[in-house]
């Protein structure tokens, strides 16, 4: 047991002074103001001789506990999924959401003697512009009539989403006519105010609805409240919006074989974040065949296969060999996707990349991501990583492909990004907005 010294002359000598003592194993700290009436007895608590341990029983507690953790990591899957229901409990947990009374506008509108009509103060949804956005996720003009329904509600969050909306679309369109154009900073979503790169800040922040004045996030109404039942229940990992609304999710495949109807009922989803694209395991090719078979992935603009996660070293979310590229690269669905992000895809080589190259199922994509990175941590100790774990670019294979795959197939446009966009990192939006395949002069493959 060690007493907690004072930490400054002045505390020396105070009047009133407070004694503390630290367990050595358990780290619990106990505290007395010397006036308090069990000041004394801290004393003889904390300084009552303790059994001495044995080295070896401390050194197998310990070797167990940090197996414990091990397991733990080794085990971690993304999404977790730790409390699905049903589609039925999630319709009626949306349902509740939709009529949910802030409290403040509630109450001052009480104060001030007023009743306010249903949409006054719930969250307005209208279903007639909410299913045409739905039906057409493509199209801007069921998003531009949103925004005039919004501006009819005189209140302060129908506001907000109107001018949300508003400026997303006009972001989209200043991409379709210069995909060089960088996004305007928005605040940070929750849990988002560290990021790796200055570049990833300023796009995050613009996919997030700024927060109203109570610094609440995401309940623009209409907008977040549907699909935030699903992160609810753990079955998105993530969302982001585009165009007004939410377009991005991250979830595992088997999910999303399960949910796409639903899911697409709730939001315009063109993009996806997939993990686990063959299991658990990495081994169901059953899986990856019955994804790359599904028609729903006829709405999607930008696929995301990422294998690893920062701060989750075993974590493996996908695992690609050139023959699942070549199953990808032949699927009839995908003829709409503009963006790949095949991230720290280790197995691939030029043989996966020229069965994409060769396709004509993929006449729209535009850009292609291979980046593979070099993952470390600060510091170790006893087998255990330190800190937060950080990255940095290892290589970009499709460079050293380049050359092979044009000279068989000649000009590819997802082969030239940054002369395309002005970056080998370009915003997906700028991407999915201005598909440079569909303009090029010589189709690839025609």
């Amino acid at each position: 047991m060690q007493a907690a010294l004072p930490t400054c002359e002045a505390e020396r000598w105070a009047p009133y002074q407070e004694k503390g003592y630290m367990c050595s194993d358990c780290r619990l700290i106990e505290s007395r103001w010397n006036d308090a009436p069990d000041y004394d007895d801290l004393d003889k608590r904390w300084n009552d001789e303790k059994p001495p341990v044995d080295l070896a029983t401390l050194r197998a507690t310990v070797e167990k506990n940090m197996k414990a953790d091990d397991d733990e990591d080794r085990a971690w899957t993304w999404p977790r999924e730790g409390c699905v229901t049903n589609a039925a409990n999630r319709a009626v947990r949306l349902a509740r959401n939709r009529a949910y009374d802030p409290y403040y506008d509630v109450q001052d509108a009480r104060e001030r003697g007023e009743t306010l009509p249903e949409h006054k103060y719930g969250y307005p949804v209208a279903e007639g512009h909410m299913n045409a956005v739905l039906a057409a996720p493509d199209d801007d003009a069921p998003r531009w009539a949103y925004v005039e329904w919004l501006r009819s509600f005189d209140t302060a969050p129908a506001r907000g989403s109107a001018l949300f909306i508003e400026r997303q679309l006009h972001q989209a369109e200043l991409l379709r006519h210069d995909p060089r154009a960088r996004p305007a900073p928005r605040l940070p979503p929750p849990g988002e105010n560290e990021f790796r790169t200055e570049i990833e800040a300023e796009r995050l922040w613009a996919r997030w609805p700024q927060p109203d004045c109570k610094g609440q996030y995401d309940t623009l109404p209409g907008l977040g409240e549907a699909v935030a039942v699903l992160r609810s229940e753990e079955i998105v990992g993530a969302y982001y919006y585009y165009r007004g609304f939410i377009e991005h999710v991250a979830l595992k495949a088997a999910r999303f074989l399960e949910i796409a109807d639903e899911l697409y009922a709730l939001a315009p989803i063109r993009q996806l974040t997939l993990t686990y694209c063959k299991g658990l395991d990495h081994k169901d090719d059953g899986l990856l065949r019955a994804l790359l078979a599904s028609p729903h992935l006829g709405r999607i603009r930008a696929l995301k296969l990422p294998v690893q996660v920062l701060d989750h070293e075993y974590a493996e979310l996908n695992r690609f060999a050139d023959s699942d590229l070549e199953l990808l690269a032949g699927s009839t669905h995908l003829r709409g996707l503009r963006y790949l992000d095949l991230e720290d895809e280790s197995h691939l080589t030029l043989h996966g990349f020229d069965a994409l190259a060769a396709s004509r199922n993929l006449p729209a994509l535009s850009a292609v991501r291979h980046d593979v990175y070099r993952y470390s941590f600060p510091a170790s100790f006893g087998g255990r990583s330190l800190g937060s774990q950080r990255r940095e670019l290892g290589e970009r294979p499709l460079a050293r492909y380049a050359a092979a795959l044009e000279a068989n197939h000649g000009r590819i446009p997802w082969l030239h990004v940054a002369e395309t966009y002005g970056t080998e990192e370009p915003d997906v939006e700028a991407v999915v907005e201005h598909p440079s395949a569909l303009y090029a002069r010589t189709p690839r493959g025609e």
